[in-house]
């Protein structure tokens, strides 16, 4: 119980922080960095781009609720809540009038956004919160149509952002990208102090579910190796398995719901090239 309501706590601060870098940085300097904002910014002629931020992520959690996992939606209902209800009242209430007055420099507001959305987007990851948002229109895609989930997210941002080219600014967009690139090495900071891939050993009683989860939810390939214990000599198998910096308390967090007498060791992975991963260089 305590655990929970520490983790519901960091939820509400990272989503405010990014609920204060999208009212503040984001929507007054048309900065187009993907995502919901990154709409509201391309249809801020036509929408009032607090509105669009707030329908927006009620409709999608609603469209979660309906065609995904009920775990899925419900992970996401306090981010829904969260975040466009700060950004509409610092929006509407004008708290953000004297920052936006003060600093008249497109650039540094991208680079505030792109701390408070890495430093926001990482709490959350953490204690293995979810956003909600586009994330529910990247998880329809691969569980509908077998597209990956890191696939279809950059796929959807990168034509949000070329919206923003044609029907915002070149200049918009390009902040965008600078703001996203910064969010991008924070959250890796925060999630696990910079460390891009990570391996994992697993045993456990539960080995089945706990591979299942790794193919079918964390999309990530697994190795069973069988291990004989040193005590006992009792033969054992065990999974390996490589995964980023963003999944890293998602599997620590399922594997302690599936087993919570699972033993498992982190590795460090200096390089990993592959499906997933970097691809392998031809120099």
């Amino acid at each position: 119980m305590k655990e929970r309501l520490i983790n519901s706590l960091v939820i509400i601060l990272g989503n405010t922080m990014l609920a204060i870098a999208t009212s503040v940085f984001i929507l007054p300097f048309n900065i187009d960095n993907g995502g919901l904002s990154g709409i509201s910014v391309v249809l801020e002629r036509w929408f009032n781009p607090a509105v669009v931020i707030f329908v927006l992520n009620w409709v999608l959690f609603f469209l979660g609720l309906i065609f995904l996992k009920k775990d899925f939606a419900l992970k996401t209902l306090l981010s829904t809540i969260v975040y466009p209800l700060v950004v509409n009242l610092i929006y509407y209430t004008n708290l953000a009038g004297n920052v936006i007055k003060d600093l008249n420099d497109p650039l540094l507001a991208s680079i505030m956004a792109a701390i408070l959305i890495g430093t926001g987007l990482g709490l959350v990851y953490k204690v293995g919160g979810s956003t909600g948002g586009v994330d529910v229109i990247s998880v329809m895609l691969h569980k509908y149509l077998g597209i990956k989930i890191s696939h279809s997210t950059f796929m959807i941002d990168s034509i949000i952002v070329a919206l923003g080219l044609f029907m915002v600014s070149v200049n918009s967009s390009l902040y965008g990208i600078i703001c996203v690139i910064i969010a991008s090495y924070l959250i890796e900071v925060i999630t696990i102090k910079g460390n891009s891939s990570y391996m994992m050993h697993i045993v456990s009683d539960k080995m089945e579910l706990i591979n299942d989860y790794i193919i079918n939810e964390l999309e990530r390939g697994s190795t069973i190796i069988s291990a004989k214990g040193g005590i006992r000599r009792d033969e054992k198998e065990m999974i390996e398995v490589i995964f980023n910096e963003k999944e890293y308390y998602k599997i620590k967090h399922e594997i302690q719901k599936i087993d919570k007498d699972a033993f498992l060791s982190v590795y460090k992975a200096v390089n990993v090239y592959g499906n997933g991963f970097e691809m392998i260089s031809r120099k």
